[in-house]
């Protein structure tokens, strides 16, 4: 998974780059503006990564309590 997660980070980052620099040859923004924006996509990636984290935690420990009551019913049932 990780290595799938940086494939494609590096493919939107380079994607990101190459439309900025296509965006500074046609005078319609200036590089600051693209670096800027390169700067605040990576945040946002990063935040995004850690809430997919996340959710794959809450889906995990989601199944485990499952497992647990289920055991817990069953052993209920022969008591």
């Amino acid at each position: 998974m990780t290595i799938n997660l940086f494939l494609i980070n590096t493919c939107v980052q380079s994607l990101l780059l190459w439309i900025g620099m296509m965006l500074i040859k046609e005078r319609r923004f200036r590089s600051d503006v693209v670096l800027d924006f390169m700067f605040y996509q990576g945040q946002l990636q990063t935040q995004v990564i850690i809430l997919l984290g996340l959710f794959t935690s809450l889906m995990r420990s989601s199944g485990a309590g499952e497992k647990v009551f289920s055991i817990f019913d069953r052993n209920d049932s022969l008591a």
